[in-house]
């Protein structure tokens, strides 16, 4: 990486090399969503999108069903 590149440069290609090295071990769960979102999200970083997206997901994980479902 050069300073004229940014910071994010190559990122899905690390990203997608450490998964195919060694599974999803070791992977935080906001990388897991960003892995996934990598081949939906049309955007060179989706860091920001799988956080979004795992908030969303604790969320709604913490609301209660309403009765009757």
């Amino acid at each position: 990486m050069t300073s004229e590149q940014p910071h994010y440069h190559g990122h899905r290609q690390r990203l997608r090399k450490r998964f195919l090295r060694s599974g999803l071990s070791g992977f935080a769960d906001y990388e897991m969503v960003e892995l996934l979102l990598i081949g939906a999200v049309d955007a060179p970083v989706t860091i920001d999108e799988a956080s979004t997206a795992l908030d969303e997901c604790q969320r709604l994980k913490q609301k209660e069903l309403p009765t009757g479902l």
